[in-house]
């Protein structure tokens, strides 16, 4: 064995023992300190079946009460341990007739992550402190493979650079508290490794298959972990068919075959999940909720006049694919998570929203790639107070801190990299630049912290890569030598062959987005055009003064004409007309209130508009849900009116509904100014972009509003009737 692996193999093993000790050591005073978010309900769902099957118990879940006492003295210990309110529980203190549920179907697709916390409790006993030694294991697999990766294009040195700086961010470190969501990152990293190995330089054919094998194995379990670990499944079967190294008429069979072998293990080890048929039985309600406008604002997306899901919400996507089902099918019954023909309902509701809106879902791609190239100087996270030693804390907060001064490098230094790569060798930059666009858009589906903390390490490895280079650059300056350094090794540099690349990404990347704008600009005006040519119902209803001063109008209304029969979930689009004819304000707010029984289903929406100038209307399309008589529940959700400012009642001219809004497929929030047919009618980049700063609407903003008190205005004071 050579120095340099010697080496290599020294600074992995440090690696791994430094994560390990700093991801438990932080996981359990994060625990301790009480500073770890709530754990989520399949959590519990998930260590409840593992702590059963260590116990030797059966691979089922224990129905206890987690958040109170139970109730009952022999199952105290078990819902103390499972709320972490106990740190360990022996399995000699949990009772023989504990009520079980057997596994629900997500339980049943993450059956590898059950298996990971029912195997370290079997070696630990049931302890919190085992899982927390377990994350820690992750975590320095993460950061050891992250080192990996780095010497298989940097110097040792660098290498080890990239590997620290990825165990030091904040934004890894306090991902890591959650088994579920940070598994993500050693697969992650195992699929990069797997694709540097064989893209980055010719090796013999039974290599090529044993890391094939070792990928497709390895993501197998990864997605019985995870099921959203299957992405990366991806980037290793793309690398060993399409950019082996070599002659495409002398690697073919090698090409062929690894792609076999890869997805042949892959299926060997995902077979008990795959066979659940669970695996992505909500993957159309997840992409549902990424429309949200929290990920707008976290991606830097300017919205348009019109919203798909208007805040994050399950119970909103169920309700809107429950009324849409019910529009387009005509079906009764409800529809939502875990019911039959949810998944169906759902992918047609994402479907519809694609084919109307193709250029946003381009855009958003884009966007969540600019932003996981950022990421590392963005100080999106801190490291909460007390977890750690001042010592370690000060020295991650000088160096987040010093990233954040190189905030818009991760973008540039992706381009300069890619584009030098490909004066050697273009079918790698070209690997390099298809990796980083489909990991770094896969997020948009859910653009939050958790879902995309670990794509961190794909700027981090760029950054390394510049700064080998540029070392290697000054080294040669130098020393001024005449041979070529080992790193210069290859077929020689053309500076015409990063000219042609960077012609081609920017068609690539601009002239897709530009036609389906096109596109969407004739699909959504044609949506806009039969909103308007609606027919209506003019809503002749006298303002009430509220309670919180605000006077309310178009409320307790029953179901509007044409009613659309016995309905799990029914749609009213109500239609708001703005002016300034009598107004006295400039800007008012427009609040379209639900009554709800559940605040979690409270979709009370506000709107802070601009008056429109000399008489033109704007024109607010709202739909409202309301619980119909099939549903299980039919008083849970309704209507109840729009409230306005009492000096901008003027400015609000008329409310209406459709009489036929089961001749709409597509149901949304639109705002509609006088000018909107000279409008983008699409999202927009902030940053890169000219933002639409709405000449008729400002920024709306969602805001949930309690129920209050009606009172009637004294007939006096009370408001003229709309006209």
């Amino acid at each position: 064995m050579s120095m340099g692996v010697r080496l290599d193999a020294a600074a992995t093993c440090l690696l791994l023992i430094v994560g390990f000790g700093l991801g438990s050591e932080y996981v359990r005073s994060a625990r301790a300190a009480s500073a770890m978010p709530d754990m989520p309900g399949f959590s519990r769902r998930v260590f409840g079946a593992a702590l059963m099957h260590a116990c030797g118990r059966g691979l089922t879940t224990p129905v206890v009460a987690t958040g109170s006492p139970s109730g009952q003295d022999e199952l105290q210990p078990l819902s103390e341990f499972l709320s972490q309110k106990r740190e360990s529980l022996d399995c000699k203190d949990l009772p023989f007739n504990i009520p079980t549920d057997g596994l629900d179907g997500m339980q049943r697709s993450s059956r590898y992550l059950i298996a990971l916390a029912s195997g370290t409790w079997r070696v630990t006993g049931p302890a919190w402190s085992g899982i927390d030694r377990l994350l820690g294991l992750l975590y320095g697999l993460s950061v050891a493979l992250a080192f990996l990766v780095g010497r298989l294009a940097m110097s040792r040195a660098v290498a080890a650079g990239v590997a620290g700086m990825f165990l030091f961010s904040p934004l890894h470190l306090t991902n890591l508290v959650d088994l579920r969501d940070y598994a993500r990152a050693p697969f992650l990293l195992v699929s990069l490794l797997i694709v540097a190995l064989v893209a980055g330089r010719r090796r013999a054919p039974s290599v090529v298959l044993v890391l094939a094998a070792a990928g497709g194995a390895a993501l197998g379990f990864g997605f019985g972990v995870r099921t959203d670990i299957a992405v990366n499944l991806i980037s290793v079967l793309v690398a060993v068919v399409a950019f082996l190294p070599g002659r495409l008429d002398q690697t073919w069979r090698t090409r062929l075959l690894a792609g076999m072998v890869c997805l042949s293990s892959f299926a060997v080890v995902a077979a008990p999940i795959v066979g659940s048929r669970e695996s992505g039985s909500n993957l159309w309600h997840w992409a549902l909720l990424g429309y949200a406008h929290e990920w707008d604002d976290a991606m830097g997306i300017a919205t348009g006049p019109y919203e798909v899901s208007y805040f994050y919400s399950d119970s909103y996507v169920a309700t809107a694919v429950d009324a849409f089902w019910g529009r387009t099918t005509g079906a009764t019954a409800q529809v939502s998570v875990g019911l039959p023909h949810y998944a169906e309902a759902s992918r047609a509701y994402y479907l519809q929203i694609v084919r109307m809106f193709p250029a946003d879902l381009l855009l958003r791609g884009w966007a969540s790639t600019i932003k996981v190239l950022e990421m590392p100087y963005s100080g999106l996270q801190s490291i909460p107070g007390g977890v750690l030693p001042d010592s370690i804390q000060g020295f991650i907060g000088g160096l987040d801190g010093l990233l954040m001064r190189l905030a818009g490098a991760g973008l540039a230094t992706f381009c300069v990299v890619v584009l030098a790569v490909s004066a050697r060798d273009v079918r790698l930059a070209t690997l390099l630049f298809g990796l980083v666009a489909f990991l770094g858009a896969y997020p948009a589906v859910q653009f939050q912290r958790r879902h995309f903390f670990h794509l961190q390490v794909l700027s981090l490895w760029f950054l390394g890569v510049a700064v080998s280079a540029g070392i290697t650059a000054i080294v040669r300056l130098v020393r001024r030598e005449s041979m070529p350094l080992e790193s210069d090794k290859g077929p020689p540099a053309s500076w015409r062959q990063p000219a042609v690349m960077a012609l081609l990404v920017t068609a690539m990347v601009a002239l897709p987005l530009l036609a389906l704008r096109a596109l969407q600009q004739r699909s959504v005006a044609t949506m806009v055009s039969g909103y308007q040519a609606a027919k209506l119902e003019v809503v002749a209803s006298s303002g009430v003064q509220q309670a919180d001063g605000s006077v309310l109008v178009a409320g307790n209304l029953g179901p509007g004409p044409g009613q659309r029969g016995v309905r799990s979930m029914r749609t009213e689009m109500f239609v708001a007309e703005i002016s300034d004819r009598g107004c006295p304000a400039e800007r008012m707010s427009l609040t379209f209130r639900y009554q709800a029984k559940d605040s979690a289903v409270d979709f009370s929406r506000t709107y802070e508009l601009v008056v429109p100038p000399e008489g033109q209307p704007t024109k607010v399309y709202f739909p409202a849900f309301e619980t119909g008589l099939a549903s299980p529940d039919p008083e849970l959700l309704a209507f109840g009116g729009i409230a306005v400012p009492p000096s901008a009642l003027p400015c609000l001219q008329r409310v209406s509904r459709f009489r036929e809004p089961d001749t709409f497929p597509l149901l949304l929030p639109f705002v509609v100014p006088y000018n909107w047919q000279q409008l983008p009618l699409h999202q927009t980049l902030s940053g890169f972009e000219h933002r639409w700063n709405g000449l008729a609407v400002g920024a709306a903003t969602w805001q949930p509003l309690p129920s209050s008190s009606i009172v009637t205005v004294d007939g006096a004071n009370e408001p003229p009737p709309f006209q």
